[in-house]
């Protein structure tokens, strides 16, 4: 995973390492200026990575999140020190989605179960799925109307299971006519 820093008012930002390994993160995460505002991210992908961010100041805080399947997670509390960060990078760097979720919503502090946690990433899910496939049938919209109906499966078919009825109907419809 890429792990890179940014600080506010600089117009690039640096490369630590492409493979972090949690060393890295943890000497990064300590040798910054956490005197205005800065941030880590420990990335996966464009999309998708887990966020440090803020100042020592007390008038902005420090901030966690965690975007994934398309939606970002926000810390509930503000992390007391870029230290207390840590736990949630190496659970990142050690794909453990659920344990960051757990640290991002403050699981312990607020009695969450597993459960609730599960709920809240399917729901997240659900939610981003749902507005990713509406606007991937709008953008195909016009392959249909033009009867480019394997065009029109092959762009709609991977956003399937969340479809409205009505366009499952018509994505059925495409497929046969497709053949």
């Amino acid at each position: 995973m890429r792990l890179s820093t940014y600080y506010e008012g600089d117009q690039d930002v640096k490369v630590v390492a492409e493979d972090a390994d949690l060393r890295t993160i943890e000497e990064t995460l300590q040798g910054m200026d956490w005197s205005s505002i800065a941030f880590l991210t420990l990335s996966k992908d464009d999309n998708n990575h887990c966020e440090g961010s803020g100042s020592s100041s007390p008038h902005d805080g420090f901030c966690l999140t965690l975007k994934e399947y398309g939606v970002d997670f926000v810390s509930e509390a503000a992390p007391p020190s870029p230290q207390a960060m840590l736990p949630a990078f190496e659970a990142y760097l050690n794909g453990d989605i659920d344990r960051v979720l757990r640290i991002i919503c403050d699981a312990e502090q607020r009695g969450l179960s597993d459960q609730d946690i599960a709920d809240l990433k399917r729901a997240a899910v659900d939610q981003q799925g749902g507005r990713l496939a509406r606007e991937v049938v709008a953008e195909a919209a016009s392959l249909f109307r033009e009867r480019k109906y394997a065009e029109y499966v092959a762009k709609v078919a991977p956003v399937e299971s969340f479809l409205s009825a009505t366009d499952q109907k018509k994505l059925a419809l495409a497929r046969k006519k497709a053949q």
